[in-house]
């Protein structure tokens, strides 16, 4: 363990403070409102994206936990359309909410939600 560890082990930690600022910065951007009939999600930090996506075209909700999110007590919602890729950081139609506390409860209320605008079709 000399020099060259530790320059290693301070670069390592520099970016790892740079990216938990990014995501945390990501988070803070990040909007999701839930209306009647839809879900408005807007992100505006380092990329701007703003979606709309109708209950009508969710085909189904998601509720996704990896090991470190299990870990720290947060979970993930995907709201899948036919349209979407399968690719859970990048959704091409439907929207992922990334990261949230009491995931589960939440998990039931969008899928409540979803369940009870469509029901009126």
């Amino acid at each position: 363990m000399g020099y060259p560890f530790l320059i290693w082990f301070l670069i390592n930690i520099f970016f790892s403070f740079i990216y938990v600022a990014y995501k945390i910065k990501t988070y803070e951007a990040s909007q999701y409102i839930f209306t009647n009939d839809r879900v408005d999600y807007s992100e505006s930090f380092l990329n701007q994206e703003e979606k709309e996506l109708t209950y009508s075209r969710v085909i189904e909700v998601i509720h996704k936990r990896n090991v470190l999110q299990r870990l720290f007590g947060i979970g993930s919602i995907i709201l899948q359309t036919q349209a979407t890729s399968y690719d859970t950081k990048h959704n091409t139609s439907g929207i992922r909410i990334p990261d949230l506390l009491e995931s589960k409860k939440k998990y039931n209320e969008v899928k409540a939600i979803v369940r009870k605008a469509n029901d009126g079709k």
